[in-house]
């Protein structure tokens, strides 16, 4: 049997109105499959920024991962940067000041042999209409849950690995879809 793709349902958005670390908290009942479409304007200092779910803090949870590959201006081999065990799944494997935009698509139900898996289309600016960016492989993250107990997402917080500030105008949205 063929389930249609074409029931995404809009789960909601968040968005700064000034500049700010974090872009809050976005919570959902929970879905089969999520995206997140998320735009950047930007940064004080250089960041990159990142997803915690499900009030997942970081004093007692060290459960997410990602790796991303990208080719630089003017190169032709692939740079490599991964974390594990670590406290946020980062969208970007390189920090920048410049805007940056981007997908997840994340499996979000978790089960007790699986984690929460996810794919991430991002892409970062080069800051001059006379200069090329970076080239951004898909990247791949994931989350083992809160405390190392895998479960379904039910929330998504959008803030930067750093605490460096994200520049007004920024924000994300959020889709769910079942019975893929």
């Amino acid at each position: 049997m063929t389930v249609a793709a074409n029931n995404w349902q809009p789960l909601g958005s968040l968005g700064l109105t000034v500049d700010a670390p974090t872009m809050g908290t976005l919570e959902f009942p929970p879905f089969d499959m999520l995206m997140v479409q998320y735009s950047i304007m930007g940064y004080n200092i250089s960041d990159t920024t990142g997803m915690i779910f499900n009030y997942d803090t970081s004093a007692v949870s060290n459960n997410y991962g990602d790796r991303h590959l990208w080719v630089g201006v003017g190169v032709t081999t692939l740079s490599n940067s991964q974390t594990t065990s670590a406290t946020i799944v980062r969208l970007g494997g390189f920090n920048s000041p410049r805007a940056q935009c981007g997908s997840v698509y994340i499996a979000a139900r978790g089960s007790i042999s699986s984690q929460v898996v996810m794919t991430i289309l991002h892409n970062s600016g080069s800051g001059s209409a006379a200069a090329v960016t970076n080239c951004e492989l898909p990247a791949a993250g994931s989350w083992g849950g809160t405390g190392g107990v895998p479960e379904d997402v039910y929330a998504i917080e959008m803030k930067t690995v750093s605490g460096n500030n994200i520049l007004a105008g920024s924000g994300f949205a959020v889709f769910g879809c079942n019975g893929l």
